[in-house]
């Protein structure tokens, strides 16, 4: 069985230029956890997930550092400091999605994707073509209605 033959082909996506709040009501009317962004032509941009807006919420996380002799030098967690900032101010959603996305294509094998969700930590994939435009989404409950006998 391939990504084709379980996925969701009718996606709830958003554009790059959506605002924040925008996306917040969205997540919450439609019930979604996350949602692809695709640009004007349908190709994937990015992904944003309810996660990206608990940033919205949070102070960035500090970089971890070290006090030698006065002097403050910082060895770790600097780039993501430096990311939870920039969600924390975000206004769009370009400025808030991930947009290095775990993506499979539509006739990677169901295993392969399972395989990426647990590997990766994610609830969903999105299903992109050889001209990078998405054709649809597998879920985690898109796998698991498997195991149902049919």
């Amino acid at each position: 069985m391939q990504a084709k033959d379980i996925m969701v082909r009718h996606v709830v996506t958003v554009s790059p230029d959506l605002s924040v709040e925008d996306l917040a009501k969205l997540l919450i009317e439609q019930s979604l956890s996350g949602v692809p962004v695709v640009d004007g032509s349908g190709a994937l941009a990015g992904i944003v997930s309810e996660g990206d807006l608990l940033h919205k919420e949070c102070a960035p996380r500090l970089p971890n550092f070290i006090n030698l002799l006065g002097a403050v030098i910082f060895y770790n967690g600097i780039d993501r400091f430096d990311d939870d900032f920039k969600k924390l101010m975000a206004r769009q959603v370009a400025e808030i999605m991930t947009d290095e996305v775990i993506t499979v294509g539509p006739e990677t094998a169901v295993d392969e994707v399972a395989r990426l969700m647990i590997e990766h930590k994610i609830r969903q994939v999105p299903v992109v073509g050889e001209d990078g435009r998405l054709q649809g989404m597998v879920r985690r409950v898109d796998i698991i209605k498997l195991v149902l006998p049919s």
